[in-house]
């Protein structure tokens, strides 16, 4: 923006006749002779045409925006009056259907968006159960119970396995832990992660083992 302003043509010309200069008319000192010297502009000069630009854009901008929604409105008014007028051409009988369509259309409107509340519900509470993150719900939830289910165990296959990679990646160059006595009599979803870390250093067949049957419920 700078730069265009700078380019501009912009020339200021003095005003007045000859000799209204510093040492008057023959005077070699400053202000006398070249009227078409270029104007010099202060930073302050500049910073107010690229404001006065920028205002012009939002103007702009705001104009385009409203007379979109100028438009939309007029559709939409024009929608409604079709639709009055449909509703006033049609017979008491054909009046009662439309209305009892309406409401029926909104009852299995409401059901669809209790089916979803309530499988968001058994979602979450399925991800809490297998120590998976709750905040992937949305993302996987289905059509129905056994989509989602699907889901949740690919999901869980993958979570499991990009842990242990992490794991892995944390145990290079670090020594062995002893494995915790009590791991083995827990389940593995049970395990706390510095458990799991441990048992898989100090048994790791066992630790293969209880993944596995995890896994595998």
């Amino acid at each position: 923006m700078l730069e265009k302003i700078k380019g501009m043509n912009l020339q200021l010309f003095a005003e007045g006749g000859e000799g209204e200069g510093q040492g008057g008319e023959g005077s070699t000192g400053e202000g006398s002779g070249d009227n078409n010297t270029p104007k010099t502009f202060t930073q302050s000069e500049v910073d107010k045409l690229i404001q006065s630009e920028a205002d012009k854009r939002v103007t702009d901008a705001l104009k385009t925006k409203e007379a979109k929604w100028q438009e939309e409105f007029k559709i939409k008014l024009e929608q409604e009056r079709r639709e009055a007028e449909r509703l006033a051409n049609l017979s008491a009988d054909e009046k009662k259907q439309e209305e009892l369509k309406k409401k029926n259309d909104e009852i299995s409107q409401k059901e669809t968006e209790l089916r979803k509340r309530e499988l968001k519900l058994d979602t979450i509470s399925v991800l809490s159960e297998k120590k998976l993150p709750v905040d992937f719900a949305d993302f996987l939830m289905g059509n129905d119970a056994e989509t989602t289910n699907e889901n949740i165990k690919k999901f869980s296959e993958s979570f499991s396995k990009a842990i242990e990679n992490a794991v892995n990646e944390r145990l290079k160059g670090k020594s062995p832990n002893k494995g915790s006595s009590h791991s083995a009599e827990k389940k593995f979803n049970e395990l706390t992660s510095q458990e799991r870390l441990e048992l898989r250093e100090s048994d790791p067949d066992l630790y293969q083992k209880m993944r596995s049957d995890y896994l595998n419920q």
